[in-house]
Order: structure tokens, then sequence, then C-alpha cells
């Protein structure tokens, strides 16, 4: 198998079936998708990744595939996050780097703090800390009318429906921290597939 072949995975977490794509060998670099996009999100990065060295593992998230839909419901953060870590640990090796994009990102940060030891480094992209995006992102109203799905999402009687929403992209940042590193001490820049591969380093 070629290096930048592509590897179709499985993982398990409790009742739920995770798939996902891998190419490569090499230290793991964990992607997590976006919203409403998928695995394939990572199509571009996964064989860079993987030619620099890494194993690059693009996860589907809890609710975007069949065998991922809780019985329950339950779609929060903190719930996602637990799906990451049993899919870390599945993997029997730590720490691994994590990559989140969008509503991936913000797994991320859950994730990270829920279990930093895990990870070698965090590297997001589009979302800035919670903490952050309270106090600063939303007095700005461009990023306002970028975000209105977070709360549209947010509406009790529309979380049970089918409901879809098309989101409008902004500009996009990445957010990159390593283990060890307070979120505050983060630097911020724009980002693409050499940063994911230099911050990997």
């Amino acid at each position: 198998m070629a290096v930048t072949d592509t590897e179709q995975l499985s993982f398990e977490h409790e009742a739920l079936t995770f798939s996902a794509q891998a190419m490569g060998d090499g230290p793991i670099v964990l992607c997590l998708h976006g919203f409403p996009d998928n695995a394939r999100s990572f199509r571009h990065q996964l064989p860079a990744l993987a030619e620099a060295g890494y194993r690059a593992i693009s996860l589907t998230l809890r609710g975007y595939e069949p065998g991922a839909i809780p019985a329950d419901g339950d779609y929060t953060m903190e719930t996602i996050a637990t799906d990451i870590l049993a899919v870390i640990e599945s993997l029997d090796t730590c720490p691994v780097h994590l990559i989140g994009h969008d509503w991936g990102a913000a797994v991320a940060y859950v994730a990270t703090s829920a279990a930093p030891e895990r990870f070698k480094s965090l590297t997001v992209m589009a979302v800035p800390h919670a903490g952050r995006f309270a106090r600063e992102g939303l007095r700005i109203p461009k990023q306002l009318r970028l975000s209105w799905y977070m709360g549209f999402f947010n509406i009790p009687w529309l979380q049970k429906t089918n409901s879809r929403a098309f989101c409008q992209a902004g500009e996009s940042y990445c957010v990159v921290a390593t283990n060890g590193r307070h979120l505050n001490d983060v630097r911020i820049r724009p980002h693409s597939t050499q940063d994911l591969i230099q911050h990997c380093r």
C-alpha cells in the first residue's frame, strides 16, 4: 500500500460505530471535521500529512452517519469528546496530534481539556476558544452575522427536527497550542496544510 492510499477504518464507542479515512505511517494526527461536513473534508490534507511522515486519520463525528446516531439524542460536546478519547484509546498510542475544524474545533477544545495528557498538540481552525469568542467575538458585527447558525441550532424545539441550514464560511484562521501550554499563550495565524505539518513537528 502506497503512503497516500486511503485506508477505511471503523471505531466503536458504546453502541456507536464511527468510520474514518487514514493515510500514512508514523505519529498519529487525528482530524475532526466541521458542520455540515464529514471525514472527506480533510481529503487534501491527509496525503500531505502522510507524505510528511504522519499517520493522518479523519474521523466521522457522532451524528454524521447512520451507525453514529445515538438513540438518546446526546450530541453535547462533552459526549462527543468522550467519543474522541475512546478512539484515541483504541489506537493504543499516545499522545496524538489533534486537528479540529469548525464544530470539530469546538469538540477538540473540550477533548484536550478533559485529557491533556493524550495530546501532543492541538490545532484548531475557524473557531476561537469559547472564552475568547464570548469576550470578543460577539462584539464584532461581521462575526455575529457569520455565527447566526449557533443560536439557530440552540432553539429548543428546533433541536428535535430534521431541519437543515446552510452556513456561509467566514475567514479561516488557525489557533495552535502544544501540550503543556495554556490556551492564552496560543498563536493565531492564517492556516494552510503546510502550517499543519509544521506544527505537528
